[in-house]
């Protein structure tokens, strides 16, 4: 499919410490026709499917500008610059809810929205965590940690309290790989 596409120039639009905007001018071989498609560069992510020893899932809940209201989700964040995934995997478990593991197994990675954004989110599971109540919050993170068993995650999935679609893709992944 690749070959139908020809690009024809990129356009920077807009540029900020968290992300840039970009129209991607293509031109579709198949007809002849050209357009701008609107790319949202930002960086890789990580999310981590974090367990206590118990098996209990370990899930934030923090309020989301852009729906303007609390989520339930697995901790993540942003990957930073030069940073392996498997490093910001083990930060943000530990900024974010103060536990750590030892245990990490990385499950692959997902295309958040492929549609519209670059980037890649990878996927963690964090084994046997230990709290160590240390957080290190962003300046505007406002987090709650909570213990949910796999009867309470799911229930949460179905019931649209858990909305987040990184969250629930990366559930996925993790339910395939322990089938």
């Amino acid at each position: 499919m690749n070959k139908h596409w020809q690009l024809l120039k990129i356009e920077q639009k807009y540029q900020d410490h968290v992300l840039g905007i970009e129209h991607k001018h293509f031109k579709f071989l198949k007809n002849g026709e050209q357009s701008p498609f609107c790319s949202i560069k930002t960086k890789n992510w990580v999310v981590i499917i974090p367990q206590t020893d118990d098996g209990k899932f370990i899930l934030v809940k923090q309020f989301r500008f852009a729906i303007e209201d609390t989520t339930i989700e697995f901790p993540g964040g942003a990957i930073d610059f030069n940073e392996e995934p498997l490093k910001a995997a083990k930060r943000e478990l530990q900024e974010e809810t103060g536990f750590i593991s030892d245990n990490f197994i990385e499950l692959g990675y997902l295309h958040p929205n492929p549609a519209i954004l670059s980037n890649k989110c990878y996927i963690f599971a964090a084994l046997n965590c230990k709290n160590t109540q240390k957080t290190n919050f962003d300046k505007f993170e406002d987090i709650e940690i909570e213990l949910w068993d796999k009867d309470q995650l799911e229930s949460a999935i179905l019931k649209n309290e858990i909305t987040h679609s990184i969250v629930v893709a990366a559930y996925t992944k993790f339910l395939l790989y322990n089938k």
